[in-house]
């Protein structure tokens, strides 16, 4: 995990220069314009540290306690992990991998929130 956060930071770093460039070439820019520009750069490196923060409540939420079955009740065993895709609110996906659950009464599979 602190590899991916120096790889965010660094991220960080490009978004800098990018928006330095973009400035110069555009000295004109109205506000509006300035405004867009920054919030386009910035939702990539959102999603990114979204992901990053995520990621160890997941892990506790997971190892917490075993679910109940939706369905039937009965206690709940973990079946691997999946992906799940979710959108920030500027638009940007985030993919989260989280526990999967399956129930061995009825066979329900349950994807927990988090």
């Amino acid at each position: 995990a602190a590899e991916q956060w120096r790889e965010a930071a660094m991220q960080a770093d490009g978004i800098e220069e990018a928006l330095r460039a973009w400035r110069q070439a555009h000295p004109a820019a109205s506000w509006d314009e300035i405004e867009t520009e920054v919030q386009r750069h910035l939702a990539g490196l959102q999603a990114e540290w979204m992901g990053l923060v995520a990621l160890p409540a997941e892990a506790a939420a997971a190892a917490a306690a075993v679910p109940s079955c939706p369905g039937c009740g009965e206690g709940m065993r973990p079946c691997g992990q999946r992906s799940r895709t979710l959108l920030t609110r500027m638009g940007r996906p985030v993919t989260l991998e989280r526990a999967y659950w399956v129930c061995p009464a009825c066979g329900a599979g349950l994807f927990p929130p988090g």
